[in-house]
């Protein structure tokens, strides 16, 4: 099934995420969907080797549906072969560099597309979310406000009501979020960055995207240097 909200972006859930990949074995889906998590909050470390056989054992699973777990992770350039074991790829400074020049493009675009379709509700939404994320840094949950943080990005994408550059902006904040749990955000970034979240939803709400554009930038930018030198 999907789910949709009011602004026709459809969300996919779990089922349809896995109808629409190649039909695996239901056991290599669920190694699958764990190892990426762990992957993902840096559980596990960039650099760790992972085997067929241990993967097997934690998981009380086969190796065959391991092996297919693993294949797809590879896939999906978040592993690297070396010999008999897999091997967590380091993030290089290229790949931040790409990461960030492929949200850029998307990020601004889904900004301009999002101004044509603001309503009121879209813009009360982003201003709770931003409200959300002030509450986080006072508490200093920093885990919580990357996830609003990305939930904020995402929800300018829905309101674009573009399938497309939400579900490939999607994709790379799994990448974003990988690198927040590498490189932990101080809070004076934290504070600094929903400032910025400020200045975007303020020049939204303007129905101006020249400036809003100008400002998801020069967000974009300081993230990607906080980032490269943390």
């Amino acid at each position: 099934m999907h789910e949709s909200d009011t602004t026709g972006i459809v969300v996919p859930t779990q089922a349809t995420r896995m109808r629409r990949r190649p039909v695996v074995p239901r056991r290599s889906e669920g190694v699958f969907e764990q190892l990426k998590q762990s992957l993902l909050s840096a559980r596990i470390k960039p650099g760790e080797r992972l085997y067929e056989s241990g993967i097997a054992e934690q998981f009380g699973a086969s190796r065959t549906p391991v092996r297919e777990a693993l294949m797809r992770l590879q896939e999906e350039r978040l592993l690297e072969r070396d010999g008999r074991a897999y091997v967590v790829r380091q993030m290089s400074y290229d790949d931040l560099l790409q990461l960030y020049e492929a949200r850029e493009c998307l990020e601004c675009q889904t900004c301009i597309k999002a101004i044509a379709y603001l309503q009121q509700e879209d813009i009360e939404r982003l201003q709770e979310r931003i409200d959300h994320m002030a509450k986080m840094i006072r508490r200093r949950n920093v885990d919580e406000f990357n996830r609003l943080d990305s939930e904020f990005h995402l929800d300018i994408a829905r309101i674009s009501r573009n399938q497309v550059l939400y579900e490939m902006l999607t994709g790379v904040h799994e990448r974003v979020t990988m690198i927040r749990n590498l490189f932990a955000r101080n809070l004076p970034r934290l504070i600094s960055a929903n400032e910025e979240h400020q200045r975007i939803l303020d020049a939204m709400a303007r129905r101006n995207p020249e400036i809003a554009v100008a400002e998801m930038r020069a967000h974009l930018v300081t993230t990607h240097l906080a980032s490269a030198f943390a």
